[in-house]
């Protein structure tokens, strides 16, 4: 059975495509001279970063691109109040209501999700003795030769 861990991974990098498609999609309706047309392409860019820093980042950060992510949906929503457009409108909700979602499900279990890459990292006892070698070779000494 997968880890339940990974399960707000996969969803998380599921919805933030899908959030960016969309508000992509609204930009491209045409809503006329409206100032939040503009907007949604680089929310739909942020997405996609989104993503990439999920993957990568540790909990903490995890956390604050959850809030980052769940706060520019609130903009994306907001941004799509008062045109008069339907599909742009509509498309532009839903985009930001998967950013929402998709922010919140980092700030809850964002520091549970695994890492890219975690399991690959040294022990710590190794990554403790790495100052050594350095410290080592600074006074001359050639780590090498033992």
């Amino acid at each position: 059975m997968a880890d339940p861990a990974k399960r707000p991974l996969w969803t998380i990098s599921a919805l933030l495509p899908l959030a960016a498609l969309a508000l992509w999609s609204a930009s491209r309706v045409g809503w006329g001279d409206i100032a939040g047309e503009r907007a949604l392409v680089p929310l739909a860019l942020f997405d996609l970063a989104a993503v990439a820093a999920v993957l990568a980042l540790g909990p903490v950060p995890r956390r604050i691109v959850g809030l980052l992510v769940a706060g520019l949906g609130v903009i994306a929503v907001v941004l799509s109040v008062g045109t008069p457009f339907l599909w742009g409108r509509a498309l532009a909700v839903t985009g930001g209501v998967l950013m929402v979602a998709a922010g919140i499900l980092l700030l809850l279990r964002g520091h549970r999700m695994p890492r890219l890459g975690a399991k690959y990292a040294a022990p710590g006892a190794a990554a403790d003795a790495e100052p050594d070698l350095w410290r080592s070779l600074s006074e001359g000494d050639d780590p090498t030769a033992r």
